[in-house]
C-alpha cells in the first residue's frame, strides 16, 4: 500500500513551528525564510529549528521555559537542502561523538550496542577510548539517535534514515570499506548461531567491504534462502548481485550455475520470458566455460586388461 504524503500547507507549517517552539518573538523574516526553505517538509522544519538551537541563535529561558531569539538571528545562514542542515548539525558535534555516529551509520539505521562497541574498540588506536555511553547519551539528547529496545539486546535506531546517510557520507570510501569489513567480522564472531538469520545483512557488508569471495558466498546463500521461501524479488536481487561479481571475475561455471537458479526463480514467479533468458545465458556460459577450461581426460584404469601373447579373446563380458 502506497501512502502519498502531501507537503504541509503554509498554515500547517506555521502551526508545527509554534508547537515545536513556544516562542512569541521569532522574527517574521526568519520565520518566512524557514518556511520557504522547508517547502512543507516537517522533518526539514524540525531540523532547521534544532540547527538554530545548536548555534545558540535561539535559546530557552530557564525561568519561563519560553524560547527567545538573539540579536541578529535574521542573518543566520540556513542551508538550502535538508542534507545540508543535517551535515551542518553533525559537523558541530565533538570529534569523538561524530565518529561514534559515523561508525553507527555503517552498521545500519538500526544497530546493536555490542556491534558498535566492537567497532569502537578497533578505533581505540586513533581516537583513544571513545566512551560509548556518554557519546550515545549526547546523540540521543541531540535527537539524532533513539534507544529502540533493551531486551534481548540493547539496540539503537537513527531518528531518520537521512540522518544516517548524512553521517555515512562524511566517511571516506576507504574508511567505509574498512568499517564494513569490521561489521561483517563482528556479526560473524558475536552471533555464530544466527548467521542464517543475517545472510542478507552479511552479504551487504562484505559487498561494501569489497570482498568479492565472501560477498558471493553470502549473496548465493541469501538467494537460496529467499527462493525456497518464495520471496522471489529478494532472491532475484541477491542472485543478480552475485552474478555481477562472478562475471567480473570471469567465473563462468559459477555464474552459469547461478543463472540456472535465477531462471528457476523467475519460473516460480511465472515470469517465463525472464526465466528463458536466464537459462539461455546460463547455457551459453556453460559452453564458454567448457571452451576456456577443457575437461581433462580421465586417468588410465588402475587394472588394465592383460592377455597372454598369442591368446584370443572370445568375449569382453566380465562374467565370462
Amino acid at each position: 500500500t502506497d501512502l502519498w504524503l502531501e507537503p504541509l500547507s503554509a498554515d500547517d507549517s506555521q502551526e508545527l513551528v509554534s508547537n515545536l517552539l513556544w516562542m512569541e518573538g521569532l522574527p517574521p523574516a526568519l520565520k518566512e525564510r524557514i518556511l520557504s526553505r522547508a517547502e512543507g517538509n516537517p522533518f526539514y522544519l524540525e531540523e532547521i529549528l534544532r540547527s538554530l538551537i545548536d548555534q545558540r541563535a535561539i535559546a530557552q529561558d530557564p525561568a519561563s521555559g519560553q524560547w527567545q531569539a538573539r540579536t541578529g538571528v535574521e542573518e543566520i545562514a540556513i542551508p538550502d537542502t535538508l542534507e545540508g542542515v543535517l551535515v551542518a548539525r553533525i559537523d558541530r558535534l565533538q570529534e569523538e561523538t561524530r565518529r561514534v555516529l559515523q561508525l553507527a551509520s555503517v552498521i545500519g539505521r538500526i544497530f546493536l550496542y555490542r556491534v558498535l562497541a566492537e567497532l569502537a574498540a578497533a578505533e581505540a588506536a586513533a581516537y583513544g577510548d571513545l566512551a560509548l555511553d556518554p557519546r550515545l547519551e549526547t546523540l540521543q539528547h541531540e535527537e539524532l539517535l533513539r534507544e529502540r529496545t533493551r531486551l534481548p539486546e540493547l539496540e539503537y535506531i537513527f531518528k531518520h534514515d537521512l540522518t544516517r546517510e548524512a553521517a555515512y557520507n562524511g566517511l571516506l570510501k576507504r574508511e567505509r570499506r574498512i568499517y564494513h569489513r569490521q561489521v561483517a567480522e563482528a556479526l560473524e564472531s558475536l552471533f555464530p548461531d544466527r548467521v542464517e538469520e543475517q545472510l542478507g545483512l552479511l552479504a551487504h557488508h562484505w559487498e561494501r567491504a569489497g570482498d568479492a569471495e565472501k560477498a558471493v558466498e553470502y549473496l548465493l546463500r541469501a538467494g537460496d534462502q529467499a527462493r525456497t521461501a518464495y520471496a522471489h524479488e529478494e532472491a532475484v536481487d541477491y542472485y543478480e548481485r552475485a552474478l555481477s561479481f562472478l562475471k567480473e571475475r570471469e567465473e563462468h561455471e559459477r555464474a552459469a550455475r547461478t543463472l540456472m537458479k535465477l531462471g528457476l526463480t523467475y519460473h516460480n514467479a511465472f515470469d517465463f520470458q525472464c526465466s528463458r533468458d536466464a537459462y539461455d545465458e546460463g547455457f551459453a556460459l556453460w559452453q564458454q566455460a567448457g571452451q576456456m577450461e577443457p575437461v581433462a581426460p580421465p586417468p588410465p584404469a588402475p587394472q588394465p586388461l592383460r592377455l597372454l601373447l598369442g591368446s584370443t579373446v572370445e568375449s569382453l563380458d566380465p562374467g565370462q
